[in-house]
């Protein structure tokens, strides 16, 4: 009974709260999710990564991946190679880069 509660106020809710993602990467991914095209540059790549990781959308990663791989330099490579380990990316493309 529990669960049929929580399933219909969740239903009445006029918004639905997620934590810790911008407004413009939501945006972004769903506008993703609904034409399977987004225009990623370098700046939102990393955070547009996390969210497609947090919500298990692969494609979406590894558009995110080639952008940040196009991007890496110097000054990105660490933090770059630190996201990507910690979030399953494809770190042996990285590291041949």
């Amino acid at each position: 009974m529990y669960l049929i509660t929580l399933s219909l106020s969740l239903c009445r809710a006029s918004s639905i709260v997620i934590e810790e993602v911008k407004y413009s990467t939501f945006l972004s991914l769903m506008e993703y999710i609904y034409t399977d095209y987004v225009q990623i540059n370098k700046d939102s790549a990393m955070e547009l990564f996390h969210v497609a990781d947090r919500f298990a959308i692969d494609r979406l990663k590894t558009l995110c991946e080639r952008v940040m791989l196009s991007a890496i330099n110097t000054d990105s490579a660490a933090e770059i190679l630190l996201h990507a380990d910690y979030y399953n990316a494809m770190v042996s493309i990285i590291m041949l880069h």
